[in-house]
């Protein structure tokens, strides 16, 4: 919930400008319905949806290729019950192809972002989706840190989430989240801004 506040505030200092073009539209609205349109989402499963996005964060132009991931419920009432694991262990699959479907190796980072869990369950922590508001899922990454890229052109990333229902004491469901694909091209110069 922290991360969340200080989203949507950073959100809300950045928009502050330009909210006269809706005037009934609270920023809280505004954030919720410009993040929910700018993410890509994967299709609702007992009405969650998995997202991603690539975007910028800041103004430095290396931040130009920020992968962010979320939740996102797509009813009308608040979703109780949900288990996150720690980040690093979110993911159960990150990959990246090019348009012509070859597949591009992940990097020691891209690695660190789907580990199998080894340890019990309950090392997570419980988390609440209310109703059509987008939930941060795990931490930013920078698509260049995370594969092996070599040349610029158009890629497909592919992110599958690893989330969680709590069935009882220390039991756990694991939800089938379909994946969130995002298309982004990458020229020369921006792999050379890269961080591998």
């Amino acid at each position: 919930m922290r991360f969340k506040s200080v989203f949507v505030a950073a959100f809300v200092v950045l928009c502050a400008d330009r909210v006269q073009a809706q005037t009934n539209e609270s920023l809280i609205a505004k954030y919720a319905r410009e993040t929910y349109a700018s993410t890509t989402w994967g299709r609702p499963t007992n009405g969650i949806q998995f997202g991603a996005k690539i975007t910028a964060v800041g103004t430095l132009n290396n931040d130009t290729f920020k992968v962010f991931t979320a939740l996102y419920n797509t009813t009308s009432s608040n979703i109780y019950g949900l288990w996150r694991l720690p980040s690093g262990y979110r993911f159960e699959d990150v990959s990246l192809k090019k348009k012509s479907g070859e597949a591009i190796p992940r990097t020691r980072a891209g690695n660190r972002l789907c580990k199998a869990p080894w340890w019990d369950l309950s090392d997570g922590r419980i988390i609440i989706l209310e109703s059509k508001f987008p939930e941060y899922f795990d931490e930013l990454f920078d698509v260049r840190d995370c594969f092996k890229i070599q040349d610029a052109g158009a890629y497909t990333l592919t992110i599958k989430a690893r989330l969680y229902l709590i069935t009882g004491n220390r039991a756990f469901t694991k939800l089938d989240l379909p994946e969130a694909h995002v298309d982004f091209v990458l020229t020369n110069s921006d792999l050379m801004k890269g961080g591998q």
